[in-house]
Formats: C-alpha cells, structure tokens, sequence
C-alpha cells in the first residue's frame, strides 16, 4: 500500500515505511525546536543574571571607592591632628618656661622686697 502527495505539478507517493520516517523526522524537529526554544530562554536568563552580577559589582566597587575615600579623608585628618598634637606640646613647652620664670620672677621680687622691708625695718 502506498499513500499519494500532491504538489504543484507533481504526485509523490510515499510507502508506509517512507511515512514512518517522515513522522519520526517531523517529532525529531519539533523536540529540537522545543529544546532550541529552551536553550533560548536559558540563555536570556543567563545574559540577565550576568548584567544583574555585572550590577552588584559595579555597585561594590562603588562601595570600594566610597571606603576608600574615607579611608583617605580619616588619614589627612589624623595627620592633621598630628600636626595639632605637635603644635599643642610645643605650645604647652613654651607656657611651662613661661610659668617657671615667671616663678623665678616672683620669688626674686619677693625676696628684694623682702630684703628691703627688712632693711628699710632694721634702720
């Protein structure tokens, strides 16, 4: 038995076997349509989990960036606080000599007033 298949100008008869092939064939690329389809899909989620990993390493470099110029703004105002610590000893040096001679200052003018009192007493 052979079945008929008609075509513009021509007639194309197909024996069973012939059309067990062509069926097999036709659900063979139906599956490979339907895997084309979903390794399509796998690949968009991918391209989007890229872009979205692409996304979240952009942002930590940001993050990275952000630290880092804190990072810098802490150090100039720790070397500034330095610089301050330095300038507060050496000013603080300068008051102690200054209190010390003061002192001496003191006690000379007390004992010459002293010593003149006593003198001026004593006559």
């Amino acid at each position: 038995m052979s079945y008929g298949q008609t075509g513009k100008d021509t007639l194309t008869c197909y024996t069973p076997a012939e059309l067990k092939n062509i069926a097999d064939r036709v659900v063979y690329a139906n599956e490979c349509d339907t895997l084309l389809n979903i390794c399509e899909k796998q690949i968009l989620y991918k391209d989007t989990a890229i872009v979205a990993l692409q996304n979240v390493v952009s942002a930590k470099d940001s993050v990275i960036i952000a630290k880092e110029n804190i990072m810098m703004n802490q150090k100039f105002i720790i070397e500034g606080l330095d610089l301050e610590i330095v300038g507060l000893k050496t000013a603080l040096k300068k008051e102690s000599r200054k209190l010390k001679w003061t002192k001496v200052g003191w006690i000379s003018t007390s004992a010459i007033f002293t010593g003149l009192i006593t003198a001026i007493l004593l006559k």
